[in-house]
C-alpha cells in the first residue's frame, strides 16, 4: 500500500513540474530582430513593446515594428539603397500562460486571434492565423533548444518543404520570426535573426551577432495624450487631446465598427443604443489608444 500511495505521490509530482516548466512570452524590454528577403522585397526591422492597453477590458501589450526596406535590381535582387522607413504599430499581444497560448489583436480590430499555441502534440495541426497561411503545418516532433540559461521547447513543424526547417518556439515566436509567416519559402523568405531580452541576446545563442537598425526614431509613448469625457455618457463624447488626432473609430461591445471619423473631433454623439463602446484613437505620432465608454439610458 505504502508503494502504491509513493508511486502516485511521484506522478503527481511529476505531472505539476511538468505543467510548470512552460516558458510565457517576456514582453518587457525585448527586442525581435528579423530580415525579409525575397524576389520582391527586402528589409531588416525589429519588433519592440511600447507599452500596455486594454482591449475589451483585457491587458495587452503593445507592439512597435521599425526598420528598412530596400530598394529592388532590375533583376528583382535585394540592393543596399533604403526605399522606405518602417515606423508604426502593427497590434498588441498577451500571454494566457495558463493554457499556454499567445493571443493577437491587429489594429483596426478589437477581435483576438490565437497566434501560438504551445500545448499541442506530436500530430496536431497548429492553427490558421497571422502568421500561418495553410493548415497544413503538423507538429512532427517536440524537442528543446537550451537558450538564455532555460530550455525552451520548441514544436518542429512537416510544413511540406524540407528546407529551412520550420518550428516555433516556446517564449520566443518562430525561426521566421514573431509575426512572419511560418510556411515554405517561395519567391520570399523570412528569418528572425536574433531575439534579445534587456540587450542580451537569447536565440539563436548568446555568442551570436545581431544586426542593428540605426537612424530611425524609436516610438515614445505620451501618457494622457487623450481624454474622453464624461464616461458614463448620455448621448455627447468630449475629446480632449494634447496631439494631433489622425482618427477616431468607435466600436460596439460585439466589436463591429459602428462610427469613425477620418480627423480629430472635439465631441460627437454616440449611437443611439445604450451599452458599452470602445474607442480607438490613432494620433498623428503613430500613437494607438483604446477607451471604454457607457452610454447610459
Amino acid at each position: 500500500m505504502k508503494k502504491i500511495i509513493l508511486l502516485h505521490l511521484i506522478i503527481f509530482v511529476f505531472n505539476t513540474v511538468n505543467a510548470q516548466n512552460y516558458i510565457p512570452f517576456n514582453f518587457s524590454n525585448v527586442e525581435w530582430n528579423e530580415s525579409r528577403n525575397g524576389r520582391y522585397s527586402c528589409a531588416n526591422y525589429k519588433y519592440t513593446v511600447t507599452g500596455d492597453t486594454l482591449i475589451n477590458s483585457i491587458k495587452y501589450h503593445k507592439l512597435w515594428i521599425y526598420g528598412k526596406e530596400y530598394k529592388m535590381s532590375v533583376v528583382q535582387s535585394c540592393t543596399p539603397f533604403i526605399d522606405s522607413v518602417i515606423n508604426k504599430y502593427v497590434g498588441s499581444v498577451r500571454n494566457d500562460t495558463l493554457n499556454k497560448k499567445v493571443y493577437f489583436v491587429e489594429p483596426d480590430s478589437l477581435q483576438e486571434i490565437l497566434l501560438y499555441d504551445f500545448s499541442l502534440l506530436v500530430g496536431d495541426t497548429i492553427p490558421k492565423g497571422v502568421n500561418t497561411q495553410y493548415q497544413y503545418n503538423v507538429i512532427v516532433d517536440i524537442d528543446s533548444l537550451y537558450l538564455g540559461g532555460i530550455y525552451h521547447k520548441i514544436f518542429i513543424l512537416d510544413t511540406m518543404c524540407l528546407f529551412p526547417k520550420m518550428y516555433i518556439i516556446e517564449g520566443i515566436g518562430s525561426a521566421t520570426g514573431l509575426l512572419s509567416h511560418i510556411d515554405c519559402p517561395f519567391q520570399q523568405t523570412w528569418k528572425l535573426e536574433c531575439y534579445k531580452e534587456n540587450g542580451k541576446v537569447i536565440y539563436p545563442d548568446s555568442n551570436a551577432s545581431c544586426p542593428v537598425i540605426t537612424d530611425i526614431p524609436e516610438n515614445k509613448e505620451t501618457f494622457e495624450e487623450n481624454i474622453l469625457f464624461p464616461n458614463p455618457t448620455y448621448n455627447v463624447i468630449n475629446l480632449n487631446s494634447s496631439i494631433t488626432v489622425r482618427n477616431i473609430k468607435v466600436y460596439n461591445i460585439q466589436g463591429i465598427l459602428v462610427q469613425e471619423f477620418k480627423k480629430s473631433k472635439t465631441n460627437w454623439e454616440l449611437p443611439d443604443k445604450a451599452g458599452v463602446y470602445m474607442v480607438r484613437i490613432e494620433n498623428v505620432n503613430g500613437t494607438i489608444n483604446f477607451y471604454k465608454i457607457i452610454k447610459s439610458l
